[in-house]
């Protein structure tokens, strides 16, 4: 069995009380939808909800609901399948929850890393605000199912078909993106980013061209953001203030004139502040609103293993 490491950091913020809307499950389920013992796909099924029934949210983890319903009945349901039975309002909100972590998953994939960021998910869907988004950044040189341990990470803490907002290819060198390729078969993408550096390998050609999708494959991803120009401003989250910092511009001269072309990888926390580099080919930044320093006694601490975890441990 191939080893994982897994460094998580999170912050945590000031109380706040929770109150979850009442759901239903989403008109676009055909048939039915599984509710589970577990927050696990692989679990034993209790019942199989149809369109337009309501459900009342009592936890939240990412990807998952634990839910009652009918009269006595409770367990977990994927989070995609059910809705706000109303929209709830956008208003503007500066409280923080609690337990608002910023999750951050550094994945050892064999060669280099590949990082998963989680914001809060408050349980309340569609308020613009701690929606529990995940934001991918590369994913190691491996394609195959099998092999790729970042595959497994992911759909262990989440399910087989569950969203990603937003992944990030750094540049189209084989140990970043031949392992995304294997997320983008079992994971639905809304956002996909690419700083659009030339590459004429017919192996990233070929995840590119499956990312738009083709005439006998839909698309892996629904919007595709390729060279800067077409990143636009993130949202992620009233509560996070997210921007690239820096993207390829496009020639060999632009870029060499304006960065190093080599910066050494690097996580930076400076208050609520997360800046991600890598290789200077992509750099995000992402601010919580969170502005004094958090306490060192309030925040949860980092989580580091050199072996297989069992990915529903909490730190």
């Amino acid at each position: 069995m191939r080893r994982v490491s897994i460094v998580l950091i999170a912050f945590s913020f000031p109380a706040f009380a929770q109150n979850f809307p009442p759901y239903v499950v989403r008109d676009s389920v055909s048939n039915c939808v599984n509710v589970r013992v577990d927050y696990d796909d692989s679990s034993s099924s209790i019942a199989c909800l149809v369109a337009g029934t309501p459900v009342t949210v009592v936890d939240v983890i990412p990807y998952w609901r634990e839910i009652t319903f009918g009269t006595e009945s409770r367990g977990w349901i994927a989070r995609k399948f059910i809705e706000p039975a109303i929209s709830p309002p956008v208003v503007p909100d500066t409280s923080i929850p609690a337990d608002a972590f910023l999750d951050i998953h550094f994945v050892d994939v064999g060669q280099g890393d590949a990082i998963w960021i989680q914001t809060h998910d408050d349980g309340i869907d569609g308020n613009g605000r701690f929606e529990g988004h995940s934001i991918v950044i590369d994913g190691g040189p491996y394609s195959s199912d099998i092999e790729n341990p970042f595959r497994g990470y992911i759909e262990d803490v989440g399910h087989h078909g569950a969203v990603i907002e937003a992944l990030i290819v750094t540049h189209p060198h084989t140990d970043h993106y031949r392992g995304v390729e294997t997320i983008s078969r079992h994971i639905k993408i809304r956002h996909y980013y690419d700083p659009g550096y030339p590459s004429d390998k017919s192996g990233y050609l070929s995840f590119l061209a499956a990312m738009r999708g083709t005439e006998s494959a839909p698309p892996r991803a629904e919007t595709m953001h390729i060279g800067v120009d077409n990143f636009g401003v993130p949202d992620w989250g009233s509560e996070l203030d997210a921007e690239f910092l820096y993207a390829w511009p496009g020639s060999i001269r632009d870029w060499d004139r304006e960065v190093p072309r080599r910066t050494t990888p690097q996580l930076s926390c400076g208050s609520s502040t997360v800046s991600i580099r890598s290789c200077s080919w992509v750099m995000l930044r992402a601010k919580t609103e969170a502005t004094p320093p958090i306490p060192r006694d309030t925040s949860r601490k980092s989580c580091l293993t050199t072996s297989p975890i069992d990915s529903k441990q909490r730190c």
